[in-house]
C-alpha cells in the first residue's frame, strides 16, 4: 500500500513539473489540508448539573488531515472561480468522567456522563472567487472567498446512552470560507484559510451546535 501511494506521489510531482500553469490560467490540482476542527456551543440554559458550563464555550477541538480537488476558471485577469470537493471530519461531543465518594467508603465511584464522543465525516464542496493580487509580473499571490456546503456522509457509530444529544442534527450545513495563498516553485501552491458555519450543525431546546476550521493546505497542479 505504501508503494502504491509513492507510485501516485511521484507521478504527480512529475506530472506537476510538466504541466504546472502558474497565475490565473486554467487548471486543475490536488492538494492535501491539514485542519484544526473545533465547534463552539451556545446553552440556552444552564446545566444544573454542571454549574461550570458557560453560555458559550469551544470544545472538541482535534488536528486532522483530508484530501481534495480544486478547479481554477479564469472569469477575466486578476478573478477567477475556485471550486473544491474534499471532505471534512469533526470530532462530536466528549464523555465526561467525574468521581465521587460514598460517606462509608474509601474507594472513589467513577461515573461516565452520557455524552459520549463521536467523529463525523463530510463530503464538502466550495463555490469561491479567487482575487490574484497586483503584484509583480507573475500573478501568484492571491486572497479567496465564498461559501462550502458540507452533506453529512456517516458518523463513527460510537455508542452514546442519550440519543437526544444529537436531537435536531443537519446533515446539510452551510459554512462561509476566507483565505490566502501563493503559488511557489514548480506547480505547487500552498494555502492559509479559515472556515464557520452559517447553518446550525446541532440545534434543540438546550443548545445550539457549530463547527470551524483553521486550514493550511499544500497543493500541486496537474493539468
Amino acid at each position: 500500500m505504501n508503494k502504491i501511494i509513492l507510485q501516485i506521489l511521484t507521478l504527480l510531482l512529475i506530472s506537476g513539473q510538466l504541466f504546472a500553469q502558474k497565475g490565473n490560467g486554467f487548471n486543475i490540482s490536488f492538494f492535501t489540508k491539514g485542519n484544526f476542527n473545533a465547534y463552539s456551543t451556545h446553552y440556552f440554559e444552564l446545566d444544573p448539573y454542571y454549574e461550570y458550563n458557560k453560555n458559550t464555550e469551544m470544545v472538541g477541538g482535534a488536528f486532522n488531515a483530508s484530501l481534495g480537488i480544486a478547479g481554477n476558471i479564469p472569469l477575466n485577469k486578476p478573478f477567477a472561480f475556485y471550486p473544491r470537493l474534499g471532505y471534512t471530519k469533526l470530532r462530536g461531543l466528549q464523555s465526561t468522567a467525574y468521581r465521587y465518594y460514598y460517606p462509608d467508603k474509601t474507594d472513589p465511584i467513577n461515573i461516565i456522563s452520557n455524552i459520549a464522543e463521536t467523529r463525523f465525516y463530510f463530503i464538502s464542496a466550495d463555490f469561491l472567487l479567487k482575487y490574484y493580487l497586483p503584484l509583480g509580473n507573475v500573478k501568484k499571490y492571491y486572497i479567496y472567498g465564498g461559501l462550502r456546503t458540507d452533506f453529512l456522509l456517516w458518523d463513527d457509530d460510537v455508542l452514546y446512552d442519550n440519543e437526544l444529544i444529537f436531537e435536531g442534527m443537519n446533515d446539510f450545513n452551510l459554512n462561509y470560507v476566507g483565505g490566502l495563498g501563493f503559488d511557489f516553485w514548480k506547480g505547487f501552491y500552498f494555502n492559509l484559510e479559515y472556515s464557520n458555519n452559517i447553518t446550525n450543525f446541532i440545534k434543540n431546546d438546550r443548545y445550539l451546535i457549530r463547527y470551524f476550521s483553521l486550514s493550511a493546505s499544500l497543493g500541486i497542479y496537474v493539468f
